[in-house]
């Protein structure tokens, strides 16, 4: 019994080292298991580490696809000059731009947006959005229509005596000759030229007048004028309030008269059409807005016209009279009141030149001289008579004839 004791006592000591000698790594499967904990626990951490990355590079990915692909923006700045402001335009990179509201600025018409400050480029709308930048508005002078057409009216009335000395004109009552005396001095022996019955003028200066005097007789239409402003002129206002613009065209109908406004941005006209006994007549007169010259034809048929320009020193027309009789006539003042001028005229018959005479003429203070070739008493006359007057009576102090045989 004792020796049974003994032996169970070994057989647990047997089984007490074997099992210590395991947990002392003597045994492979202890420590394989513990190496694949290890290695799963180290595999646990690599793989958080690795998604931690993974996740790191996605969002930087992301981030600059999202950066790349989000486009730039731009503003566009507008710089008015002084008129009412635009505010900026921002937009992304390729958008389409439309023009914006046009400033404002008192006196002034807008007139375009520029890329330059020097206003040379302008910008044709609408642009393309690709980067910042500034637009600089381009005015121009804002035009008084009104007030220019207010201005024709009133200066196309200027009649070229008002160049002519009263001394040196038809009716100055001086150089008249009295009825009564013409037989009484045509019968005596001497003739004093002051007293022939042509207002003491001669045929180079009656030539001069005599063209002045049929220039006049048109005159007289324009007083249709006169009638029908009032009215026209009201409606033209009203339609240029309504339609403020840089350039007009108006036309109205003021009883018999059709007339014709027109504004191109450099002339403003004024036209009336009407008629007389079923011919066709018309009067136009249009300015020049920078130069104010003015210019009126009037055309009352076929056989009767006449056109003449009017300057600050200086006016000349054409006419055609009667159907047979042409001439030029253009008279001109300098900054000493000096006046010079100078005539052409001719008489044809079925379009067939009959005769021509030409004349100058100079009037200064003291004296008027007249240069011409007209002389109906002397057929074939080739030559010149040059006729001198006294500008402070109108007296004649001499002639002279010079003809080549």
């Amino acid at each position: 019994m004792k020796g049974v004791k003994i032996f169970l006592v070994c057989l647990l000591l047997a089984s007490f080292t074997l099992v210590g000698c395991g947990d002392k790594g003597g045994s492979n499967m202890p420590t394989t298991s513990s190496a694949s904990s290890q290695s799963s626990f180290v595999s646990s951490d690599s793989s958080k580490e690795s998604l931690e990355q993974s996740s790191t590079n996605s969002s930087k990915e992301s981030s600059y696809v999202s950066s790349s692909s989000k486009l730039q923006e731009y503003t566009i700045n507008f710089e008015t000059k002084g008129g009412t402001a635009i505010s900026p335009i921002t937009k992304t990179e390729g958008s389409l731009i439309n023009k914006p509201v046009d400033p404002v600025l008192d006196g002034c018409n807008f007139v375009a947006w520029c890329t330059d400050e020097d206003l040379t480029n302008a910008v044709s709308w609408p642009i393309t959005l690709s980067g910042n930048m500034t637009l600089y508005a381009k005015y121009d002078t804002k035009v008084d229509i009104k007030g220019l057409l207010a201005e024709l009216l009133q200066g196309y009335n200027v009649s070229p005596l008002s160049y002519i000395p009263e001394t040196m004109q038809a009716n100055f009552a001086d150089n008249l000759v009295d009825k009564s005396k013409v037989v009484t001095d045509y019968t005596t022996n001497f003739v004093n030229v002051n007293n022939i019955y042509m207002g003491g003028f001669g045929e180079q200066w009656n030539m001069v007048l005599d063209n002045l005097e049929q220039s006049q007789l048109f005159y007289g239409s324009l007083n249709i004028i006169e009638g029908i402003a009032t009215t026209t002129v009201a409606g033209f206002n009203n339609y240029i309030d309504k339609n403020p613009a840089s350039t007009a065209n108006y036309s109205t109908k003021a009883g018999d008269y059709n007339v014709t406004i027109d504004f191109d941005g450099q002339k403003i006209s004024y036209v009336v059409d009407y008629s007389i006994s079923a011919v066709a007549a018309q009067i136009s007169m249009s300015m020049d807005i920078t130069s104010k010259d003015k210019e009126v034809r009037i055309q009352l048929s076929d056989a009767n016209a006449l056109k003449y320009v009017i300057t600050e020193n200086s006016y000349e027309f054409g006419i055609r009279y009667g159907g047979v009789r042409r001439a030029f006539f253009s008279i001109s003042r300098d900054d000493k009141g000096n006046v010079e001028g100078h005539i052409n005229e001719y008489l044809s018959v079925n379009e067939t030149e009959v005769t021509n005479s030409a004349a100058d003429f100079y009037i200064g203070e003291d004296y008027v001289t007249c240069v011409g070739s007209k002389a109906g008493g002397l057929v074939g006359f080739t030559g010149t008579i040059c006729e001198v007057y006294n500008a402070k009576t109108g007296k004649m102090l001499g002639y002279e004839v010079r003809e080549t045989l």
